[in-house]
């Protein structure tokens, strides 16, 4: 059943929050981390057709929030199976959830069209439940796009549909949907109506949720008509209706409603005490939007209050959180550098070709002239000093031109270069400071070796109190390409520890790999970057180690002896069969040293042969070499690298940290 319910208060908020469920038949509302993992397992044991299909559609459902590249992998994968074995229904789901995964990434007009295909599938097979729910989901898209009257159609359709078939969830649903276009139109005195046929329905069945949703319309209803205490009266019985109901961001959206209604009247403890508790409902969740709205209008209550210096606090927190937005337009900029940056070298190489082409040309016919000129020379002598006079004059001209064009295309290069070295100072700037490093680990190296001027692989740090955060990335590429994808990668980072809140390596890079894959999924391109990592979290009140990787293993030595921790086999990034990532945990004593590393340093070619340098004689040279100091270590393994190289190109970025305990 799909439910829908305004939110939030205009003065507040500024907008409506809308929230849309699915049928009860066919999504599981709790814990959908768990649920994937179920699915995915299903999907791995399964061993016929009809278990994978089952498998494809739950996980097309539970991705469609979380992960849009996923979730459209997996209706795909419903969609051609259920074709292939004649289900009627399961390719109806298929459809539906590839049109819902493309609504929640913002795609309206291809999750249109897509709707619109389930719409005439369930009408050719006679689905009449599918039917009803393609109708209303038009509907919706619909009002989304601001085309009110014809979403009122679509949804009135789907609710005929829904009375014939007697289903009173669906008629629940369109009838809020329909209140909740013609709020919108504001013909309040219509919407109350269709919101009463709710309760009237919901209130047999103990429905909480729906009775929530529609005394909170009416609520809204009443505000815009300027009812104030009609309206505070419908947000509390909403509230207490919600409370029973148990469903956190409902309670924090009631919360809000009747504080900013205590707000108005100037009772300001009351309506500080429901935003408290609003606040404290949202933190967990990481709704910046929401987080945004609740710490700023605690800021406006506190200097209500002319409590300032709390007043100062939620203004600073409502900025953390819009900063946070800003950054994801950051990497849209550096992209569109990227895109520049592929264009200019393009033209530079085909203004470069073209310049060759034409000089050879011209070299050519100046040869063919020459030696026509020789073999009439007896005949046509007086011609001839004027023809090389001819040629002369051309091949100056020529030369003229090609300096010119030269000085044009080595002053674009030098912009070009430029360019990148700016870039380079970019990158840096993500990069911790040795002094930094130093504070958190006394004894240390970092070998940080780009191939190019900028560089794929990067290396980070943060520290929360106790616990010393230290990774080795590499990511897809190198040069300004996995330069661009570095700087997604390590602002994912810093988000998950500082943002989220996750000290956990292995729930770390879970939460990394949702940031980098719904920022490279957000144009609906099949775009697979991503990185490599081996990630520490050194304790430094007991000594222990916590470990994950992401293909890259961890390296450390105890009691003289090279020990060694395989990393999962999966990037941070999109892969088939995504699972979640192994916390390792070491107990280190004083003296034990541990190292983090790329493959940029083993993939080496080099020595007599040309061949790999791999990882046994790095682990050879760090064995021999365990005991030394790791600024020692370090210039062992520089002139390792070196020698090896010889006067050969350096094939990728190097990445390699020690760290003594």
């Amino acid at each position: 059943m799909l439910k829908l319910s305004l939110h939030g208060m205009p003065a507040f908020l500024l907008r409506i929050l809308i929230l849309i469920l699915f049928p009860a038949t066919l999504v599981a509302q709790s814990n959908n981390t768990d649920a994937i993992s179920k699915a995915l397992e299903q999907l791995q044991k399964s061993k016929t057709e009809k278990a994978r299909l089952d498998a494809f559609s739950q996980l097309a459902w539970l991705y469609r929030k979380t992960n849009t590249a996923l979730a459209e992998q997996y209706s795909d994968s419903t969609i051609q199976l259920a074709k292939r074995m004649n289900d009627h229904e399961l390719y109806w789901v298929g459809l539906n959830s590839k049109a819902e995964a493309l609504r929640l990434g913002a795609n309206f007009e291809k999750a249109l069209i897509i709707h619109q295909e389930a719409l005439n599938f369930s009408e050719a097979k006679n689905l009449m439940l599918e039917k009803a729910h393609s109708l209303n989901n038009i509907g919706l898209i619909l009002k989304r796009l601001k085309n009110l009257k014809d979403a009122k159609d679509y949804i009135s359709r789907a609710r005929e549909v829904y009375k014939s078939i007697h289903d009173t969830d669906g008629i629940i649903t369109t009838s809020t949907n329909l209140g909740n276009c013609i709020i919108q139109v504001e013909e309040y005195p219509e919407a109350i109506a269709y919101y009463h046929e709710v309760i009237n329905l919901a209130t047999p069945r103990n429905d909480l949720s729906s009775l929530g949703n529609a005394y909170t319309n009416i609520a809204h209803c009443y505000y815009y008509m300027k009812n104030s205490k009609k309206a505070k009266d419908y947000y509390y019985r909403g509230l207490k209706i919600r409370e029973k109901a148990g469903i956190p961001m409902d309670i924090v959206d009631s919360y809000g409603n009747y504080g900013y209604m205590l707000y108005e009247e100037g009772n300001y403890e009351a309506a500080n005490t429901y935003y408290q508790q609003a606040l404290l409902l949202t933190r967990p969740t990481g709704d910046k939007d929401n987080l945004i709205d609740l710490y700023s209008f605690l800021a406006d209550l506190a200097l209500a209050k002319k409590d300032f210096k709390s007043a100062y606090y939620y203004a600073d927190s409502s900025r953390i959180y819009k900063d946070s937005v800003i950054n994801a337009r950051a990497v849209e900029s550096v992209n569109e550098m990227n895109k520049k940056f592929e264009s200019e070298k393009k033209q530079l190489k085909i203004e470069k070709l073209s310049t060759e082409n034409a000089y050879k040309e011209k070299v050519n016919a100046s040869q063919r002239l020459f030696l026509l000129i020789v073999a009439i020379a007896l005949i046509i002598s007086l011609m001839l000093g004027a023809f090389v006079f001819k040629l002369y004059q051309e091949k100056k001209t020529a030369n003229h031109i090609i300096h010119s064009q030269k000085e044009s295309l080595e002053e674009k290069q030098k912009e070009i270069i430029d360019s990148i070295s700016y870039a380079k100072h970019l990158q840096q700037a993500i990069l911790p400071t040795d002094t930094a490093i130093n504070e958190s680990f006394p004894e240390n190296f970092v070998l940080y070796k780009p191939k190019d001027i900028v560089a794929g692989d990067f290396y980070w740090l943060e520290n929360k109190q106790h616990l010393k955060f230290i990774a080795a990335a590499d990511c897809t590429g190198h040069g300004v390409p996995g330069a661009m994808v570095s700087v997604v990668c390590s602002n994912a980072l810093h988000r998950v520890v500082k943002e989220f809140n996750l000290i956990d390596t292995g729930e770390i890079l879970n939460k990394t790999r949702e940031l980098v894959l719904e920022t490279f999924t957000r144009n609906n391109k099949d775009v697979k970057d991503g990185m490599d990592i081996s990630l520490a979290c050194f304790n430094s009140n007991t000594c222990e180690l916590f470990w994950s990787g992401a293909n890259n293993p961890l390296w450390y030595f105890q009691n003289n002896a090279l020990k060694e921790i395989t990393a999962d086999k999966q990037p941070i990034g999109k892969t088939d069969y995504p699972k979640p990532f192994t916390t390792h945990r070491i107990q280190l004593v004083k003296g034990d040293i541990f190292y983090l590393f790329t493959d940029g340093y083993a993939d080496q070619f080099g020595g007599p042969k040309g061949k790999k340098l791999k990882y046994k004689p790095l682990k050879e040279l760090l064995t021999e070499n365990s005991q030394e100091a790791p600024d020692i270590q370090k210039q062992k393994l520089e002139k390792l690298f070196n020698d090896w190289k010889g006067d050969l190109e350096q094939v990728d970025d190097v990445c390699i940290i020690g760290i003594k305990v």
